[in-house]
């Protein structure tokens, strides 16, 4: 059994812009991916859509993946808004250096949170990114 992580945007949009900013951070590469702009390609991996579907641009589905093994997946849930609610999960990620986790940190909260001692980890930083997503990134 494996768990790995999806996160679900209340955008379709956003998707791309969310994937970019993963693969940069983390030093992921896309890896299966189905698009909003491809009826097609939707109807094929077995969605029913009708003929009155408008693309538009987003993913649907997008795995991200490091040394091929899918670490996160990006979806948008199209027009529909994700409830919110008093508590929330944080994702954590573990890099292989502090120079790695300098640069995701400065990539994910665009240069304004600074990786500190938390005690067990001797660099770590808590975040929430641009997409709302609660990140914890260490060594």
């Amino acid at each position: 059994m494996k768990l790995t992580v999806g996160i679900s945007l209340d955008g379709t949009e956003k998707s791309y812009k969310a994937v970019e900013l993963y693969k940069e951070a983390f030093g992921l590469t896309l890896g299966h991916h189905l698009s909003y702009e491809d009826p097609e390609g939707m109807r094929k991996w077995g969605l029913k859509i009708g003929d009155d579907f408008i693309p538009r641009k987003g993913y649907f589905h997008a795995d991200l993946v490091h040394n091929g093994e899918n670490i996160l997946s990006v979806s948008a849930e199209g027009d529909s808004v994700i409830p919110q609610s008093g508590e929330f999960i944080r994702l954590q990620m573990q890099m292989g250096s502090e120079e790695a986790v300098k640069k995701a940190v400065s990539i994910l909260s665009e240069g304004t949170v600074i990786p500190h001692d938390h005690g067990f980890n001797p660099c770590a930083a808590s975040l929430t990114d641009p997409f709302n997503v609660n990140w914890f990134i260490c060594v």
